[in-house]
């Protein structure tokens, strides 16, 4: 037995009303302030309002920006802004860009899949999390009662069969959103055929599902379905919409699942020579230069130290097939090399994360950090079998391209 993944009348905003490349934004987590900030200019209906919304000196308990996203929610919905599907619908989702100069087309699918604690094995985390984020996300759905956002999961499909089906009836489809945002092209379909959506729903029953992106919201989802089963003391055999989480599903053999690395700044560290002394032990080590970096084998990294480009290749008695590049960073450089601890990593007090290698590059040029190593990208297989097998992986470990649009289609928890 695997996950129970259920169709949903989902809400989404009003073509009518608002055009959609206006109003969609990436994740919550990955917007900046100077970001926020542009997206409410953008659009006075852009979903920024609803899931980041600006604090002020002023909040309290009856006034903060979770209490005026419910507030903002509740008047959209009024006017007609957003608007709730009359049938459940799965809703397929087709993203074309052009990566290294290839066109990539990544195909999926939103449904709503039924809360697991993750020692049942059929939902796999495969990162750690932290308190702050999740406090900050049950605040906003303890209010609003609502998924504004959909996670990222991925699933084993080997014969791509339910993309399959998702194409073929969709084929003489008119998509619902039709748009680009940030140089990716979007086709949006809501599919309501009782029978497609019967036979996609079979299919995942036999399915683990892996979270690709979006653990703080899981795992707050969780958090909040126990608070409402015991507040309104529900019976067990009893399901309510807060047993579902709202997810894109993506086939891990999908030719369009592009996983790229999270690369580490390192600030407040002494990099000098006793730093490389230390990794010889365990790495060998060569200059390079900047036009390798796309060119990086696994268990191989390039450091950048502000002046010169060096290659750290892990010598063949410190190999282990079933660690991922950046395991093996944490675990010998900074922890061994650099005194770096687990607490240092979490808190961001000597690291930081960067996806854009050439503008970590130009932050160490201009000495706001002492180095960047640039990693190669992670390969989802292992991500799959040492989430299976030995669980979490650590913090950022991988990067799943394109993010997901928040803004597409909201799942309510009533």
């Amino acid at each position: 037995m695997g996950v129970i993944v259920k169709s949903f009348k989902g809400i989404t905003y009003n073509p009518g009303k608002v055009k959609i490349e206006n109003v969609v934004t990436p994740p919550y987590d990955v917007i900046s302030k100077e970001q926020q900030e542009e997206f409410y200019k953008k659009d006075e209906y852009n979903i920024i309002r609803l899931i980041l919304g600006k604090d002020s000196p002023e909040d309290n308990e009856k006034n903060n920006r979770y209490i005026r996203a419910r507030k903002t929610f509740e008047k959209w919905i009024a006017e007609k802004i957003l608007i709730q599907d009359s049938k459940e619908n799965i809703y397929y989702l087709e993203e074309e860009f052009v990566f290294n100069g290839k066109k990539i087309v990544r195909q999926g699918f939103i449904g709503i899949l039924k809360l697991e604690e993750f020692e049942k094995g059929n939902i796999v985390p495969h990162e750690r999390t932290l308190k702050g984020p999740k406090k900050d996300r049950f605040q906003l759905i303890k209010e609003c009662r609502v998924n504004f956002s959909q996670i990222f999961g991925i699933f084993s499909d080997k014969e791509l069969k339910i993309n399959n089906i998702l194409i073929n009836n969709t084929e003489n489809l008119e998509p619902f959103f039709n748009f680009s945002f940030d140089n990716i092209n979007y086709k949006f379909y809501k599919i309501s055929d009782d029978d497609v959506i019967k036979e996609i729903t079979e299919i995942m029953k036999n399915k683990k599902v892996f979270i690709a992106d979006g653990h703080h919201r899981y795992e707050t989802a969780l958090m909040y379905r126990d608070y409402m089963r015991k507040k309104i003391n529900a019976k067990d055999d009893e399901e309510y919409p807060f047993d579902y989480i709202m997810m894109y599903f993506c086939p891990m053999e999908e030719d369009g699942l592009l996983v790229l690395p999270t690369h580490r700044l390192i600030k407040n560290v002494n990099v000098d020579e006793d730093f490389y002394k230390k990794a010889e032990k365990y790495f060998t080590i060569k200059k390079t230069s900047f036009k390798n970096i796309h060119n990086i084998e696994f268990g191989s990294f390039i450091f950048y130290n502000g002046k010169d480009y060096y290659l750290f290749t892990l010598k063949e008695e410190y190999k282990c097939d079933d660690k991922l590049d950046v395991e093996i960073l944490e675990d010998l450089i900074f922890k061994k090399c650099l005194s770096i601890t687990d607490e240092d990593i979490s808190n961001k007090t000597k690291i930081d994360f960067i996806k854009d290698e050439k503008e970590g590059i130009e932050l160490v040029k201009d000495g706001k950090f002492s180095g960047i190593f640039i990693l190669h990208p992670p390969d989802i297989e292992k991500i799959r079998y040492i989430s299976q097998t030995r669980g979490v992986l650590p913090q950022k470990s991988t990067y799943f391209y394109p993010k997901l649009l928040t803004g597409l289609v909201i799942y309510s928890l009533e």
